[in-house]
Parts: structure tokens; C-alpha cells; sequence
């Protein structure tokens, strides 16, 4: 590595901590003023995007909160790529490990699902799967085949109501109703509809059919797993309503 390659990398780790001994002797000393207008511009912005992402997370702790924990997220966890559109998965877990939300074990799962639903937001709607192709296999050979998950589908489940304190923290909810903290499990998908993301509760059963198709489980195998959770899971239902909704977007036969 070069000099100046070693120095970018300083310059890029003090942005982030701050720690004035990784400028060493580089940089004058009456010019670090000036540097930090520039560190502060370089906190702020990443913030900003963090804010865009999770506005119900900062609504429900404050913006001050919120604030201070983006800068600790963001010293401990920097971003890795310069999009930050990818920037904040690991949020929800870094809520997870601190002391002071322990009284709010609701939060890391309400992160996970605005995550989820950014996500779902980004990634574009897929062609449909052709339902004639699903038709055209034998009922013996249909058990059989490989099905894919759209990209923008993503699988949230959480032992709270958080799909309730989402929506209850909406900007155009003017008297948010009181949302009881019961623990009580709750299984979501997320997924990318026309221009918009979409967030659909399912039952236990349907969420672990899914779970075990987006792992290259086969048809039967996910049945067989749905099942576990709940004998009345309707395999023909699902997958035409999967198929309309274009949560399935691919069909694979297996190959002998």
C-alpha cells in the first residue's frame, strides 16, 4: 500500500470516530477546525439517509435519541460501499446490544421491518410467473420443482405487534390508537407492488412455507414444513394467490 492509500484510510476511519490521533502529524493543527466542519457535514449526511429509512424508529424514541444512536451506529458499524441506500441493516441489531432500550425489546423489530420495507422499495416488481407453466407440470413432478421469491420480498416475524406500531406512526396518523405490547408472535411479508412497497400479515404456516422456499427448498418440502405449523395450511390457495401477488417469480423443474 502507498503512502497516501494509508492516509486515506486514516482520514476515512477519523471521519467516522473523530480520534484526532489518526490525522498524526499530516494535517496542521489550526486546520483541524476546518476539518470538522467537513467531519460533521460527513455524520450528518449518513444520519440523514439513516432518518429516511427508519422514520418510525426515530419517531418512537425521539430525535435526539435517534440522533445520538446513528452517531454510535455509524463510529461502530461505518458504511462499507459509498451507497448508502445499502446502509442500515445492521441497525437493528446494534438496538439490540444496548443497555438503554432494554425496556423497548420492541424496537430491534421494528427496525427490521422499516429495513424490510426499504428494501422492498428498492428492488423492482418482477414479471409475474406464467401460471400455464405451473398447469403444465404432473401433479408428481409439481411437488418436485424449485419456486424463487421476487428479490424485493423479504420475511419479517417478531413476538410484538410491530405491523400495528408501524402504522400507528404513520406522518398522516393524527390520533394514533394505543397499541397493546403483548407479546404475541406476528408473521409479515414485505414486498414491492407497482410503485410501493407492501406489508401483508400472514399466518404461521404461510410464513414458513415461504421461509423454506426462499432456502431452495422444494415445493414439497416447504408443504411438508407449512404443515408443522398448521395442518390446514392451503398449498393449492397460497400458490395462486403467491403467483398473482408475484411473490413467486420463478419456477425451476428439477433436473434428474
Amino acid at each position: 500500500m502507498t503512502a497516501l492509500h494509508d492516509w486515506q484510510c486514516q482520514f476515512a476511519k477519523w471521519l467516522l470516530t473523530g480520534d484526532t490521533q489518526l490525522l498524526n502529524s499530516q494535517v496542521i493543527t489550526d486546520r483541524t477546525e476546518r476539518l470538522g466542519l467537513y467531519r460533521n457535514n460527513v455524520l450528518t449526511n449518513i444520519t440523514q439517509s439513516l432518518h429516511s429509512i427508519f422514520p418510525v424508529l426515530e419517531r418512537l424514541i425521539g430525535s435526539s435519541c435517534f440522533t445520538s444512536l446513528c452517531h454510535r451506529f455509524i463510529q461502530q458499524k461505518p458504511p462499507q460501499e459509498p451507497a448508502l441506500n445499502h446502509y442500515g441493516e445492521q441497525l437493528a441489531d446494534f438496538i439490540s446490544l444496548q443497555a438503554a432500550f432494554n425496556e423497548y425489546p420492541y424496537l430491534p423489530d421494528v427496525a427490521h421491518l422499516e429495513w424490510a420495507a426499504h428494501i422492498a422499495f428498492l428492488l423492482a416488481k418482477v414479471k409475474p410467473v406464467n401460471t400455464d407453466l405451473l398447469a403444465s407440470f404432473e401433479k408428481k413432478d409439481l411437488l418436485d420443482i424449485h419456486l424463487s421469491l421476487a428479490p424485493s420480498v423479504q420475511l419479517v416475524m417478531s413476538k410484538f405487534p410491530i405491523l400495528a406500531i408501524w402504522q400507528a406512526n404513520q406522518p398522516a396518523v393524527v390520533d394514533p390508537p394505543t397499541v397493546l405490547l403483548m407479546e404475541q408472535e406476528e408473521y409479515l411479508i414485505v414486498f414491492r407492488e407497482n410503485e410501493q412497497f407492501v406489508i401483508e400479515p400472514v399466518t404461521s404456516s404461510e410464513w414458513y412455507f415461504l421461509q423454506k422456499i426462499s432456502h431452495t427448498a422444494s415445493l414439497n418440502q416447504a408443504y411438508e414444513y407449512a404443515l408443522l405449523s398448521s395442518i390446514d395450511f392451503d398449498l393449492a390457495g397460497s400458490l395462486q394467490r403467491y403467483v398473482r401477488s408475484g411473490i413467486i417469480s420463478e419456477v425451476l423443474p428439477v433436473v434428474a
